[in-house]
């Protein structure tokens, strides 16, 4: 232990390192675009430099067998593979560090998933389209977007949290980004259950349309709806605003009253992460009105008057935003003698933490040697023989987790001495029977290993094929095939091997 003691000088290096970052990401502004063919174009949008989030709006068909419908109003036509052609504008937009998500529903429709697995079917459809899988009919071309907006505005509520989790699994092959879009009044009736999952990157609340929780003659309502979103399981909420009065059906609040009124509060919050702004037709002005104050560290007030210039809604030609007045010399060389020292810290803090890493990299390449094997979750693998070829697949626990419905009570097959036996389906189709050892005695252990061992080497009529197993933390499961006109009892909760014929077989792998 006495070879760890750089342990915490690691930790340290890297909480200031988190910590820096942190304080210096400043906040930004998310915009709607896809709904008016004259809002111009998703590379003109992204080149404003006002959005650091774009989403395309919207796909307001899909699940419950629906042929899934893309409405991106007069830019092009899914149907006719025209849509193909934004590939190199989304590129463009992603080049310029600008997350461009895919929006799910909008105020037209109905949306609604009919069960846990067509929540499955659709993420799995959103991943090969849109995402990072494969398919021959992806709308957007060759485009990998960053990830799914949920933009419910009606439906049953169910199953949004069940689609949530299916995408969140995909992030072990690529970060799948999930923002949600729910209406202020807390808590939001169709996405609730969904955010609560813990899932979402970022929320964007709409302070409009309600008139209990939107802006009116003060900030009041919406200050006090903003402090009840703030306790929702995500670290990034957004203000939504409309971007003029003929947006919405209220809740309009003056670039002016923004700046003065609201932001001095919502600031106070840490989870603060920035403005979402309904939508780019209507943003004729306004986001490049509030965007130094909304990405600032903390809001400077100024008289309206002193506001730049706008037009307030689409039917004007757009008056380009007065750029700030410059800081004078002294305050420029604080706040570049602050930039630099800020960056010099940050890179002091990256040079130690790497330096750390890669003595830690070396350290478990140490220990690696002498047969201490422990997965990147930090328990301990089972130690196989170095010379065995397990032909069996590592699974990861969120994929079980979705396979099987999170272990629902509908999917347990039974109960053996070891654990509970669970029926599943991967993505892929294939069903599957997961043991989920109990926690873990050290006779389970054993046990595991010992099954690992013997089941993936041998092939007997009375035994069924072993696809791969998982260990994370002190979860111990084994992922079988699934027969559906067999036994699974036999096979798996009590094999037709005596005591002694199993010990037998063991000892022969052993021993092999």
């Amino acid at each position: 232990m006495a070879g760890l003691t750089w342990l915490p000088v690691l930790a340290s290096s890297l909480l200031m390192m988190v910590s820096l970052f942190h304080s210096s990401q400043a906040a930004g502004v998310a915009v709607y675009w896809g709904q008016n063919g004259d809002e111009g174009s998703l590379a003109d949008t992204c080149a404003s430099g006002n959005y650091q989030f774009v989403n395309l709006a919207f796909l307001t068909t899909f699940g419950g067998g629906n042929t899934p419908v893309l409405n991106l109003a007069g830019h092009c036509n899914p149907g006719a593979g025209t849509c193909t052609s934004l590939s190199v504008e989304i590129n463009d937009c992603q080049n310029q560090n600008i997350k461009v998500l895919l929006s799910l529903g909008g105020a037209v429709g109905n949306q609604s998933l009919t069960s846990a697995d067509d929540a499955r079917q659709v993420a799995t459809y959103l991943w090969n389209n849109f995402l990072g899988g494969q398919s021959r009919s992806r709308p957007l071309g060759h485009a990998v977007l960053d990830g799914i907006d949920f933009a419910i505005e009606s439906g049953t509520g169910l199953y949004w949290d069940n689609l949530a989790r299916a995408l969140s699994g995909f992030s072990s092959q690529k970060k799948v980004y999930l923002s949600a879009a729910p209406q202020c009044p807390f808590p939001d009736a169709d996405l609730s259950t969904a955010i609560s999952t813990g899932l979402f990157d970022y929320v964007w609340i709409q302070f409009y349309n309600n008139g209990q929780c939107q802006y009116s003659t003060n900030a009041d309502n919406l200050i006090a709806a903003w402090n009840q979103w703030t306790s929702v399981h995500s670290n990034q909420i957004f203000l939504g605003v409309p971007a003029a009065p003929a947006a919405a059906d209220g809740g309009y609040i003056p670039p002016d009253a923004v700046i003065s009124q609201v932001l001095p509060s919502i600031k106070s919050s840490h989870k603060y992460a920035g403005v979402m702004i309904w939508n780019k037709y209507f943003d004729s002005g306004y986001s490049s009105a509030i965007k130094e104050q909304v990405a600032a560290s903390s809001p400077s007030i100024a008289p309206a008057s002193g506001s730049p210039s706008f037009s307030v809604g689409p039917s004007r030609a757009p008056t380009p935003g007065s750029p700030s007045s410059p800081a004078g010399p002294r305050s420029g060389r604080k706040k570049s003698k602050n930039l630099r020292v800020k960056l010099y810290v940050v890179g002091a803090a990256i040079a130690t933490s790497l330096a750390a890493l890669a003595l830690l990299f070396w350290c478990c390449k140490l220990r690696k040697r002498k047969g201490n094997h422990r997965n990147f979750m930090g328990s301990e693998m089972p130690e196989l023989d170095d010379n065995e070829d397990d032909e069996s697949l590592f699974f990861s626990f969120t994929s079980i987790e979705i396979a099987t419905d999170h272990f629902s009570e509908e999917n347990k097959l039974g109960q053996g001495g070891f654990g509970p036996v669970y029926k599943g389906k991967l993505v892929n189709g294939l069903e599957i029977a997961v043991k989920r050892m109990n926690r873990m005695s050290g006779h389970g252990i054993e046990q595991f290993k010992n099954e690992v061992k013997v089941i993936s080497k041998l092939q007997h009529r009375n035994l069924v094929r072993l696809l791969g197993s998982c260990i994370e933390k002190e979860e111990r499961l084994l992922v079988y095939e699934y027969l559906p006109n067999n036994s699974l009892d036999s096979v798996l909760f009590a094999y037709r091997y005596s005591k002694a014929e199993y010990i037998g077989l063991e000892k022969k792998v052993e021993n092999h």
